[in-house]
């Protein structure tokens, strides 16, 4: 008798837990259908391994600062001319600068891959350049990084690329920044990503980007930089004359 009683009395119950738990798998339902696109993207960018995106290298290079900060051996850097991050005076850059400057005191060694000023000027027209301009920065940035006390870069450890970049980056052993060159903008004033391996992205810019400091495109600088500010007329005059050539 007194388990009819209970059997009567939780019977409520478990239709009331029956009933709450279609309605649970049905709004679960609903809601990965209405967000599959969301969710299906999500997927695919850890699968990326992008963790991180920005609307500018100044927002991405202060996101970026906690993986500078854990590098305890070497870090990787790729530009142009570099000289948002070596020069401007964001907050974002000058707290970039001295975490860099402390790691290369602490032993971390700090690489550089700038363009090589003969061919700087290809980008000159499209940014609204003057020639020389972009060739002066470099040879600026070169300066700062060997002879500013606060960097003393040694020479060995920045090289210059004979291409035109193709995309700002900052390598650690399990990070990237990423900035991807624009045609007809600068590319700091453009958007980034961080990517974290594992991911194919992270593969991929390490064999096809990074790894250009260890091609025969990649040179190392010469014993004095005079060498390069004595033939920057020399650069853009070659370079005026090839534009000249291809637009006729």
């Amino acid at each position: 008798m007194l388990d009819e009683i209970r059997i009567e009395l939780q019977q409520p119950a478990q239709e009331f837990k029956y009933a709450a738990t279609r309605i649970i798998d049905e709004s679960v339902r609903s809601i990965v259908d209405n967000y599959r696109n969301e969710i299906d993207f999500l997927k695919s960018s850890k699968q990326a391994g992008i963790i991180g995106v920005y609307i500018s290298r100044a927002e991405a290079v202060g996101a970026f600062l906690p993986f500078l900060e854990e590098e305890k051996k070497e870090i990787l850097l790729l530009g142009s001319s570099l000289k948002g991050l070596l020069l401007e005076f964001d907050t974002e850059y000058e707290n970039a600068r001295a975490l860099l400057k402390r790691k290369n005191s602490d032993g971390v060694k700090i690489r550089f891959l700038l363009t090589h000023p003969i061919v700087a000027d290809l980008r000159a027209k499209q940014e609204n350049r003057e020639y020389k301009d972009i060739g002066k920065e470099i040879l600026k940035s070169l300066s700062t990084l060997i002879d500013d006390n606060d960097w003393k870069i040694e020479p060995k450890n920045i090289k210059l690329y004979i291409g035109t970049p193709t995309c700002f980056g900052i390598k650690t052993a399990s990070t990237m920044l990423l900035n991807t060159y624009p045609y007809m903008k600068e590319a700091y004033a453009s958007p980034c990503l961080i990517i974290k391996k594992p991911g194919y992205l992270f593969e991929h810019f390490l064999s096809s980007h990074f790894k250009a400091w260890d091609s025969s495109m990649a040179i190392n600088i010469p014993k004095s930089i005079t060498e390069l500010e004595n033939n920057l007329e020399h650069y853009a005059n070659q370079i005026k004359k090839f534009m000249i050539f291809e637009n006729q």
